[in-house]
């Protein structure tokens, strides 16, 4: 005897009491005792047994209010948001573009600094500023998606500042991350970041280098945050800053050894790749 065929009517009333069952029992488990915002729609996407179902809408509200996702996974939504805009690295790309291999030549670092020894000062400006511009996003969506979560800004912004470092479509070999750093406390801080950049300008201007500027930079804001009592914030900073430190030890040997490429003679085009 043939199994007996349910009509389309008959599917969608039981998909839809199946999931207002679900929505009924793990709702208050699943969304802190709040019901979720979306609405459960009666008419089938299109006609047919086969095709006829249930789906549920979700406004953008959701994203906001996360009524469904647990806490950990906000967290690990506001980090994916983080890492996701900075692996967006302008410098590899931009260089592809002109067909530099910028891997290969100058210091190989992937960043604005390079870019701006190996194609010029209007090209390493305009890396700079979107990678500066990057991190501060991450810090800023991830507060306005989540702006009760604790340090879901600080932790967005340390991913943005880890994917510059470490994208994974370049095999985890990015820049250093100074740029992306520094834009980082901007979408945290930006009066201080304003004032550090002024120091930075200056110690690059008297000492001619810009890892000067990034070691300060590293070790200030941690400090900053303890002295005004954000103890997880510098926890989580410091992390940053002790891998950005870390990826500049070359820098250090060339400065010993007077071999570090100063501001000044790569914006007189020295090393400058010749079309």
């Amino acid at each position: 005897m043939s199994p007996r065929k349910m009509k389309p009517n008959s599917i969608c009333a039981c998909g839809r009491k199946l999931c207002e069952a679900f929505l009924t029992v793990c709702g208050p488990r699943f969304c802190g005792g709040r019901f979720f915002s979306g609405k459960i729609m009666r008419t089938p996407l299109r006609s047919g047994p086969v095709s006829c179902m249930l789906y549920i809408r979700f406004d953008f509200y959701l994203v906001k209010e996360v009524g469904f996702l647990s806490l950990f996974f906000r967290y690990a939504l506001g980090v994916l948001i983080g890492y996701a805009l900075g692996c967006l690295n302008p410098a590899w790309l931009l260089a592809r573009r002109m067909g530099v291999d910028i891997r290969g030549k100058g210091t190989g670092n992937p960043g604005a600094s390079n870019v701006f020894a190996l194609m010029g000062k209007r090209y390493g400006v305009l890396v700079a500023v979107f990678d500066i511009g990057k991190a501060m996003l991450a810090v800023w969506l991830s507060g306005i998606l989540f702006p009760d979560l604790p340090l879901i800004r600080e932790a967005a912004g340390a991913a943005s500042v880890l994917g510059h470092m470490y994208p994974f479509y370049l095999h985890f070999r990015g820049g250093k991350g100074f740029a992306s750093s520094l834009g980082m406390i901007g979408g945290l801080n930006l009066r201080f970041a304003l004032c550090l950049g002024a120091v930075i300008l200056l110690l690059i201007f008297i000492t001619d280098y810009v890892v000067v500027g990034t070691v300060v930079t590293q070790i200030s804001y941690p400090v900053y945050c303890l002295f005004t009592h954000q103890t997880m914030a510098a926890l989580i900073v410091s992390v940053v800053s002790l891998i950005i430190l870390y990826k500049h030890r070359q820098n250090y040997v060339r400065i010993l050894n007077g071999t570090e490429t100063g501001v000044r003679k790569a914006g007189r085009g020295d090393l400058r790749v010749k079309k």
